[in-house]
This record gives structure tokens, C-alpha cells and sequence, in this order.
């Protein structure tokens, strides 16, 4: 399908051909007529599907030229993504002549004035500026009838439902609503019951047709070399243009130091830098004059980078939907890119979790002179695992002991899972003869007995109602330190520490 054959404008259709874009992204293919035809729609669209031209489209076919005040609104959780969002669409406004406001904190409030006094179809913005400028009266809510939410989980999770729901409540209720999420969690869903009439849904996530042509690379390792891989991958790969990801900003400050120690050409991204500061570093890593930009989460939404080669997540993602957003960084605009990401023993199951998501299994990068972390060998297929019995100790203390008797590291031993008396437990095979060595040694008072097994390791039990493992912890009582006796129930939330309720004293409080 191409952009002629969707219901938009010749003049549109042909500005988008010279931009080198000929065929709709598959979100555009099922966003754009629907919201033509008037209807709210609710897109589940993750960064780098093109869900930016999927509303933006419509806007610059809806809004009318004449009007001297904003029609359409489009709110964003950050405002770097406003700025994309304003960007995307001054691309394309000369054709249909609509003029677009930028309406964001961290900027001048007379300047805003004065480009809404001189006219404007459409504004961008982010919910804490827009609902300055409602109470100003500088921005007529009377006059919306298409409001746009985009990244609508990123808003919520921002904390901005209490400004998104004051907006919403300001303009007509007949509005048509555009709302687009990453992922359709329940609070989106109560979200759109309450601001949307029967939206069309569609979707188009990261999961398949429209996943970005970018290789996405696993590399096992511990915490103290994550630095040393980090180098080695940038001197073999020859990047010029790179974004390094971290989970706070307190990781992103000490790395950037250590790399500016280094002499790389490096810029530093936060959302605790100023305004200014953080246009200023874009700006340069846009122009060439530095090859690395470290980063925190606040670049992962909202930035329009497409000369980026690779991501690399120095620190791990801590949830799948981070994941999608900073892989999205790269491989843009129908480019291919590359996506390292380091990680640790624990971090495992985090991999496996975002491997599911996406449904595409990172390969696994070994660096030359970087010994892989043993907890690699576990998330492959040759894991080994053991049936233990006679060990009749809690799973935590039955972990701990395991380690210390063995004498092995603390990343030997993957994990165990208890079925009343038998504990199985998964390992590396460095692991193998150290424990095989506990067989017939005495623990806790009964003999200990240690296989190798070929069995799958089992389903983790169901909880109960008060938190405690269905299977117990292998000795059939609830263990209590001695000394502390049952608390007494005062009532529901409530209970005497020393196990005896005090009596009430006669007369008046």
C-alpha cells in the first residue's frame, strides 16, 4: 500500500513522496482513515513504528487554515517529544498551510503568547504548560475538537493524570480523541472509558511486521566490566554516532565522566538538566560534534535521532516497555542499527522476559580478552540441575548454604525451587563436581543427597493468602524466632506486639 492509496490529500500524498516516504508504516495503514472519518481511536504503538505521522496526518488534514486560534491539541510527557512532535508536523504543514505552537515548559511564556496572538491551528505541548495557558485564557478550550494523548502511558506514568483529566475536562465533551500507548495497561484502558466514544482499536507493536531492522545483541558479563566492554565494542564497531543508555542519572553522570577521562568526544542527557542544556546537547550530537551521547530514560521517548547506529543498554532495562523504547532509538527512518545491551547474572530472567515481548532472541556477543559471566551458561540450554534431598532448610538458607559448603561464587548456583522434601536446583556446570561433593554429608541432622537430573526444573507453587510458599519450607512448621510469641489481633491492620491484648481502663479517656 502506498500514501496515494489512503484517503489523503494529492498535495500531502506528493510532499511525502519527496520526502523519501512511499509507503505507510503498518500503524499509519490502520490509524489514518479511521481518524479521518471522525472516529476516536486507541493505538497500541510503541516508539519507531511511525505513530507520530499516523495522527499527525489527520491534524493537518482536519485543521482549517482560517481559524485563528488552535482546533486540534496534542499532549506529550515530555518535551522532547512535543518538539519532535512539532517538528514532524512543520514538515508538512506548508502544504495544507497550517501553522503549529510549540507550547512547553522551560520556554519563555511571552513568546508562547505571542505566537498563539498571531495564529495557530495546532499546539503541541506538555499537560503542566497547556493547563498554564487554559487559565490564562491564552488557549480557548471552546475552540478543541481533536485532542491527541500520545504515549499515553508514559503521561500516566509521569505522574500527569491529575493535568490530563483537568484538560479534558476544560474542552467539549463531542471532541474526537486520538490516543496512543506503548503498552494498553489497565490505567490506559480507565483512561480512554473516560475521554474516548467508542474507539476504533488498532494496533501495531514492536512484536512483528512492523519491529525495526535492528540486531539486537546480548553481552553476559559482570557489573565491574561492563566499562572495558563497553570501550572494546566501540573501537571494533567503529561507531559513529552512538546512545548509551542508564537507569538513573546518578549512572549516567559517572559514566560520562569516566568516558570524557577517556577522551571521548562525549555529551550527557538527563531529565534534572535545564532546558537549555538539554537542547544545547542535542543539537550537538546532531551535528557531529560528539560521537556518544550517554543518556538516562528521558531519551528513550521523544528524541528524532535517525543517524543513530547503535544503543547500547549499559545498564539493563528495568521493565520490556523500556526496553522497546531505547531499542526504537536506532533503525530509524527504514535504517539498520545495532542494540547492545550488558548484562549480569541476575539479569537474566529480565533478558529472557523482553526476549518473549519482542518476540526475537538476542544473539550473543562474545568480546575478545571478556570472560562471560558463568550466569550465561545457565540461561542456555546445557543448564544443569540437580535433585537435592535431605536438606530441610528454607529455599534462601538452602541457597546460602549450598554456596558456602561448595565453595562456589555466588552466581554458581542460578536458582532452586522446593517440592516438600526435595529441592531442585539449577547450576552452572562449573559447579558440577563441588556440589556432587556434598552427596552423603550430614545437614541439619539428616544425610544429604545430591543427583544430576535431567528433569525440567518444576513450576514454582502457588502462594497463599498470608505470602507463605503452598509447599512449605520442607520442615512442616511455620518457623518463628524464639522469643516472639504470636501477635494478638486488635483489629483489621492492627496487632499487640508482646502477645497480649492490655486492658482497657475504667472511667473516662
Amino acid at each position: 500500500m502506498s500514501f496515494e492509496q489512503l484517503p489523503l490529500s494529492k498535495e500531502l500524498a506528493a510532499a511525502l513522496a519527496a520526502a523519501g516516504m512511499v509507503r505507510p508504516t503498518p500503524i499509519q495503514q490502520k490509524m489514518i482513515p479511521p481518524a479521518l472519518a471522525g472516529s476516536d481511536v486507541l493505538a497500541e504503538a510503541p516508539t519507531g513504528t511511525g505513530k507520530t505521522l499516523a495522527f499527525g496526518l489527520p491534524l493537518l488534514m482536519k485543521a482549517d487554515p482560517k481559524e485563528p486560534a488552535p482546533g486540534a491539541l496534542v499532549l506529550a510527557p515530555t518535551r522532547e517529544l512535543a518538539g519532535q512532535i512539532a517538528g514532524e508536523l512543520q514538515k508538512f504543514s506548508s502544504v495544507t498551510g497550517v501553522q503549529i505552537v510549540r507550547l512547553c515548559g522551560g520556554e519563555g511564556m511571552g513568546r508562547q503568547l505571542e505566537r498563539l496572538e498571531r495564529g495557530a491551528q495546532i499546539a503541541v505541548g506538555t499537560p503542566g504548560r497547556v493547563l498554564d495557558h487554559l487559565r490564562r485564557r491564552s488557549l480557548d478550550p471552546g475552540r478543541l475538537s481533536l485532542v491527541v494523548l500520545d504515549e499515553a502511558d508514559e503521561l500516566l506514568d509521569m505522574g500527569f493524570a491529575p493535568e490530563v483529566k483537568e484538560i479534558l475536562h476544560a474542552v467539549p465533551k463531542g471532541r474526537q480523541t486520538l490516543m496512543t500507548s506503548a503498552t494498553l495497561s489497565r490505567e490506559v484502558e480507565k483512561l480512554s472509558a473516560l475521554c474516548q466514544s467508542r474507539p476504533v482499536r488498532v494496533r501495531a507493536d514492536l512484536r512483528g511486521e512492523s519491529l525495526p531492522a535492528v540486531r539486537v545483541f546480548a553481552v553476559m558479563l559482570r557489573e565491574k566490566q561492563k566499562f572495558g566492554a563497553l570501550k572494546a565494542l566501540l573501537k571494533e564497531e567503529d561507531l559513529r554516532r552512538s546512545l548509551v543508555f542508564c537507569n538513573t542519572r546518578a549512572r549516567a553522570e559517572a559514566l560520562f565522566g569516566r568516558l570524557d577521562q577517556e577522551g571521548f568526544l562525549v555529551l550527557l542527557l538527563h531529565g534534572d538538566l535545564p532546558q537549555r542544556g538539554r537542547e544545547r546537547a542535542l543539537e550537538a550530537f546532531r551535528r557531529g560534534e560528539a560521537n556518544l551521547l550517554v543518556a538516562s530514560d528521558v531519551a528513550a521517548r521523544g528524541l528524532d535521532l535517525p543517524e543513530v547506529e547503535a544503543v547500547f543498554n549499559y545498564d539493563f532495562p528495568p521493565d520490556e516497555e523500556s526496553y522497546v523504547h531505547r531499542i526504537g532509538r536506532t533503525a530509524r527512518a527504514e535504517r539498520e542499527g545495532l542494540a547492545f545491551s550488558f548484562v549480569c547474572p541476575q539479569e537474566i530472567s529480565r533478558m529472557r522476559r523482553c526476549e518473549l515481548w519482542t518476540r526475537r532472541p538476542m544473539e550473543e556477543r562474545v568480546i575478545p580478552g571478556l570472560s562471560a559471566a558463568p550466569g550465561r551458561k545457565a540461561a542456555a540450554e546445557g543448564a544443569l540441575r540437580f535433585r537435592i534431598e535431605g536438606l530441610p532448610l528454607p529455599e534462601g538458607e538452602a541457597l546460602r548454604w549450598l554456596r558456602r559448603e561448595a565453595g562456589i561464587p555466588a552466581d554458581g548456583v542460578i536458582g532452586l525451587c522446593r517440592q516438600g522434601e526435595i529441592l531442585w536446583a539449577e547450576a552452572v556446570a562449573d559447579a558440577e563436581e563441588s556440589l556432587l561433593a556434598l552427596d552423603g554429608r550430614e545437614a541439619e541432622g539428616k544425610v544429604l543427597r545430591i543427583s544430576r537430573t535431567e528433569e525440567p526444573m518444576p513450576e514454582r507453587p502457588p502462594r497463599t493468602k498470608g505470602g507463605q510458599s503452598s509447599a512449605g519450607s520442607g520442615t512442616g512448621k511455620e518457623r518463628r524466632p524464639a522469643g516472639n510469641p504470636r501477635p494478638v489481633r486488635r483489629k483489621p491492620g492492627e496487632w499487640y506486639p508482646y502477645g497480649k491484648k492490655p486492658k482497657r481502663p475504667r472511667g473516662k479517656r
